[in-house]
């Protein structure tokens, strides 16, 4: 199967860069979680993706949201489930990602979204 046409994880993060980190993460994930690694063994699942964000963005994101929602009241989601928070991260993307990051984020997004 290949990675763009299977499910996987993005993680979006500020100051990182993409391509170094998402080959440590997937190798980290694969070492500590013997599930992972035979999910991404057979190719039911794509790598985990690290995707570099402005450093503005969870502060932006965090703006949108409390436009409709108490200060007390919300926090900051660790997973993204609503297309809406995934687009809004993927559009604010660090320019000329490495090959392929930013593509294969995208095709999962269109498959799935």
């Amino acid at each position: 199967m290949d990675d763009t046409e299977a499910p996987g994880y993005l993680v979006f993060a500020a100051g990182v860069e993409a391509m170094g980190a998402s080959a440590a993460l997937e190798d980290e994930l694969c070492g500590v979680n013997p599930v992972y690694a035979s999910w991404r063994a057979k190719g039911a699942i794509a790598h985990a993706r690290v995707l570099s964000v402005d450093s503005s963005a969870f502060e932006k994101f965090r703006d949108v949201k409390l436009q409709t929602a108490s200060p007390h009241q919300w926090k900051q989601p660790r997973v993204l489930t609503r297309p809406d928070d995934i687009r809004f991260f993927l559009a604010r993307c660090a320019k000329d990602p490495a090959p392929g990051t930013l593509g294969g984020a995208a095709n999962w997004t269109r498959r799935y979204f």
